[in-house]
């Protein structure tokens, strides 16, 4: 399998791109869903429906970002943005 040259990177801003392109468009998806589990995991000490919220709030932005640089598609955006939904509803008693 051949991927691009990785010497014609030469800034900051083609990183993420090159390395979304070596894992197969699989870095962005993974990426956000370790940065959700590490959050949900360490905002357990609250009940499980305030950790999720916090967790898919936290995770939007980077998913917003993600998005903009062309690192995920508009379906994972949608996605979180729903989880994100869902964690407000959960927590609205």
């Amino acid at each position: 399998m051949a991927f691009t040259n990785p010497s014609n990177i030469t800034d900051m801003g083609r990183i993420l791109p090159y390395v979304n392109e070596v894992m197969d468009s699989a870095f962005g998806i993974l990426f956000l869903f370790a940065i959700f589990t590490v959050f949900f995991i360490s905002l357990k000490e609250y009940p499980t429906p305030k950790a999720f919220a916090a967790a898919a709030f936290i995770t939007v932005p980077f998913a917003v970002f993600f998005y903009i640089i062309s690192i995920i598609n508009t379906y994972f955006l949608i996605l979180f943005v729903v989880l994100t939904i869902v964690g407000y509803l959960m927590i609205r008693e």
